[in-house]
């Protein structure tokens, strides 16, 4: 009876009264070789041209059965790489260099892809190939304990904030909340193109105003009495503009004066 390979990693599975003489030194050692391999094998696949299949020589050291895969080389187009529709999963670097996706795909499935330097832990149920991590949400994994870049990209789609200040918010949320706030929000402002500066003009009612103390370069406008309130971010109130009609005529003031 003739020696048999195991169905996901091509282990021999020698017959009996099979392989005399050779039955451990050879054949079993070469088994526990290919456990060893299935474990924690690692290989390094150098990719070319538009796609790869993964060795799977029975018996013998071949790419499946790795537990880990580099893929390297410049195949200078998109990559799609074909492994057996068996059960077993990798982990998987995506270390091409020319920037082109790499897909890896059992040989009935579409599969998953991966852009340069990815690393990925991959499956496959013997139908499809998976990531593992896909699925999961922010909130299963554990708090970041850095800062984290966004790399240029936006948080979108989210809740009103019901946690005080350390909510994130939308930026309608703000805008709804600066609109409902005691000063209103900016209006309009000038930039001084030599120093940077900026003047902001906002406008809230009388009451208001007179509690506010705003920042430097700041004119609140007195929507009660339509009066110009300068800010320098102290004094609450600011200081009043006077209005033409609040100006004493030269005459008063010489009749005044007499």
């Amino acid at each position: 009876m003739a020696d048999t390979a195991t169905t996901r990693n091509k282990f021999r599975k020698q017959s009996l009264a099979s392989n005399e003489d050779v039955w451990g030194d050879t054949y079993l050692n070469q088994a526990l070789d290919m456990v060893d391999e299935a474990l924690d094998g690692y290989v390094e696949v150098a990719l070319t041209g538009a796609s790869t299949t993964l060795s799977t020589t029975q018996y013998a050291t071949n790419e499946y059965r790795q537990r880990m895969l580099k893929l390297t080389g410049t195949p200078g187009e998109n990559h799609t790489i074909t492994a057996p529709d068996l059960e077993k999963w990798w982990i998987i670097w995506n270390a091409t260099t020319d920037g082109f996706t790499i897909t890896f795909k059992n040989t009935s499935g579409t599969g998953v892809s991966m852009t340069v330097d990815q690393r990925e832990l991959v499956m496959c149920d013997g139908s499809e190939v998976y990531k593992v991590e896909s699925g999961q949400t922010l909130s299963s994994i554990g708090a970041p304990t850095t800062n984290v870049s966004m790399a240029g990209f936006k948080l979108t789609n989210l809740g009103a904030p019901t946690g005080g200040s350390n909510d994130a918010a939308t930026a309608a949320y703000v805008d709804a909340a600066i609109s409902g706030a005691a000063i209103l929000p900016l209006s309009s402002d000038w930039g001084n193109t030599t120093t940077g500066t900026t003047v902001a003009v906002r406008g809230d009612t009388t009451a208001n105003v007179a509690a506010y103390t705003g920042s430097a370069r700041e004119l609140v406008v007195d929507t009660t009495l339509s009066t110009v309130h300068v800010m320098d971010g102290s004094t609450a109130g600011g200081t009043k503009l006077a209005r033409d009609a609040d100006v004493p005529s030269i005459g008063t003031i010489l009749a005044l004066g007499g």
